[in-house]
């Protein structure tokens, strides 16, 4: 019965994720079952990576049926608690009538043993009786012979009694006689009646009691026998909650293994998707590397022909660089993007540059013949923001010429410095946002005066920043 209810709650599951209905399953449905349960491992093993929206797209897929499954694990669980909160009920009732049904027996066995004493005592009354009706009779016949004598032998006339007297006191001692005797014997026998009287009154006061008694313990039976059958009944009821809930938790265990089996798609789902993140982001950073490093040596070549780029080949070559200059720090929403595509102009609300990346005279003592950034804006203490997101590599005064500078790492080898700062708004080791206040412009190091030495380093070499970001 068991596995019969499991079987029909898989087809149950089958087909909600399939789109079913419960009351139309059949052998259709039945077919599909196991291909409905293995669909998660089927997607993600039948996808070779083809897109990112397709990849995308199974993954999104993956996380519907995973999120269906956990609703109806949630319902199951729901139903099961319900189910537990009524056996505990029921559990918490047997356990109140059983109590009862305990004081019910003490209260019979003090009526059982009431009813005893109570006989006992009507027994002994009973005796009592018939004693006493022995003696009230007994007495009753001996005062009817007395009588009886007196009759046959007392017709002697006023007379006679005079005549037989030998004196007026033997004639007043015979009347007093026959009357003292006449008066004891009906005094005697209406005692014993009376006494026959109390104890019939006492038996039947014991009857009575007995009869309430008896009466008591008639109701206790039925009641008994209704409590029995209660019990039998809920106990029949508690039986079926425990086996529903004993089956609701085998399909709640297929559930965490179907849901266990699904994160665990899910999760290759998305390690495809990061995987191919990670081959598109390696790809493009190989790809700007080989292009900075063409243009590097083009400038090179070009430098050493003597000659500067006109601005039309200054246009041309930044054609294709995106504008991402701000009026303010402020207005800028903080991001938690690592694409080199999407770097942000460094210092918002100042667009001038001055030395380029490349060849040049050197500025003053001290400074590079080849410059390995831009230098960029020329007010004091106006806010620096990380151009991508990252981690703070390095936050110090370098003795190197930068002065104080920032070093933010953004992955796959593609890293942002910040030269020449006033104040460090950072440590070493942080997490920043892209947009995030990092610095402030300075004049440390070797400089020639307040501004942003911006450098992109790929691989550990500098490329031309004005080839990823521009005001």
């Amino acid at each position: 019965m068991r596995r019969l209810f499991r079987r029909s709650m898989v087809i149950v599951l089958a087909m909600t994720l399939l789109g079913g209905s419960f009351s139309a399953y059949g052998k259709t449905t039945t077919r599909r079952i196991d291909d409905s349960i293995d669909w998660v491992s089927l997607q993600v093993g039948r996808v070779p990576i083809i897109s990112e929206s397709d990849l995308q797209e199974d993954l999104e897929e993956a996380k519907r049926r995973r999120e269906e499954l956990a609703s109806q694990k949630k319902k199951v669980e729901k139903e099961t608690k319900e189910l537990q909160s009524n056996f505990d009920k029921i559990d918490k009732y047997l356990q109140e009538i059983d109590e009862k049904q305990s004081l019910m027996m003490l209260e019979v066995e003090a009526i059982e043993s009431e009813l005893a004493r109570l006989n006992s005592e009507l027994a002994v009354t009973n005796a009592e009786l018939e004693a006493a009706t022995v003696r009230a009779d007994k007495q009753y016949e001996n005062m009817k012979r007395r009588f009886q004598y007196l009759y046959e032998h007392g017709n002697m006339t006023e007379l006679e009694i005079l005549l037989g007297s030998r004196s007026i006191s033997d004639i007043l001692n015979y009347d007093e006689f026959a009357g003292d005797i006449r008066a004891y014997d009906y005094q005697l026998t209406q005692s014993y009646y009376e006494a026959k009287h109390q104890v019939n009154l006492v038996k039947e006061k014991l009857e009575m009691q007995i009869g309430m008694l008896e009466d008591s313990r008639a109701l206790y039976d039925a009641e008994f026998e209704y409590v029995e059958t209660l019990i039998a009944k809920k106990t029949e009821a508690l039986a079926e909650y425990e086996r529903q809930i004993g089956v609701n938790e085998e399909v709640l265990e297929d559930y965490s293994d179907l849901l266990a089996k699904a994160d665990a798609d899910v999760a290759a789902a998305k390690k495809k998707i990061e995987e191919e993140e990670e081959r598109k982001r390696r790809e493009a950073a190989k790809k700007a590397a080989e292009e900075a490093k063409k243009r590097a040596e083009e400038a090179a070549r070009l430098a050493a022909l003597g000659r500067k780029q006109t601005q039309a080949e200054r246009d041309k070559k930044y054609a294709n660089v995106p504008h991402t200059g701000v009026s303010s720090a402020d207005s800028i929403q903080l991001k938690n993007v690592t694409d080199p595509a999407k770097m942000i102009w460094p210092l918002p609300g100042d667009s001038y540059t001055g030395s380029g990346f490349g060849p040049r005279r050197a500025p003053t003592k001290g400074a590079s013949t080849f410059h390995k950034g831009v230098d960029i804006g020329g007010k004091m203490g106006a806010p620096i923001v990380a151009a991508l997101a990252g981690t703070v590599r390095f936050s110090g005064y370098s003795s190197g010429g930068g002065g104080y500078l920032v070093e933010i790492d953004h992955g796959n080898g593609f890293m942002t410095r910040y030269l020449h700062c006033s104040k460090l708004l950072v440590s070493t080791g942080d997490k920043v946002l892209q947009g995030q206040k990092i610095a402030l412009v300075g004049s440390t190091g070797i400089s020639t005066g307040p501004h942003l030495h911006f450098s992109v380093l790929i691989d550990g070499t500098n490329v031309d920043p004005l080839l990823y970001v521009r005001y």
